[in-house]
């Protein structure tokens, strides 16, 4: 399974170029993250927890 990904990042890396690739890669796996926490019922971009996160974050500059 891993070789035929690779065989297929490997073509695209060819046709395309590597900053091309690693875009595509990159929206692939996006969408594949949202997809699951979706599947697992759960919401597709956490607003609120990223909120907080950042909140707790920054709060160490005040």
């Amino acid at each position: 399974m891993l070789s035929i990904i690779g065989v297929l990042l490997g073509i695209i890396y060819l046709i395309c170029g590597l900053w091309d690739m690693l875009i595509f890669v990159l929206i692939v796996y996006t969408c594949y993250h949202i997809g699951k926490r979706v599947d697992r019922g759960e919401t597709a971009i956490p607003v609120k927890e990223m909120w907080r996160w950042l909140m707790d974050k920054w709060r160490l500059f005040r």
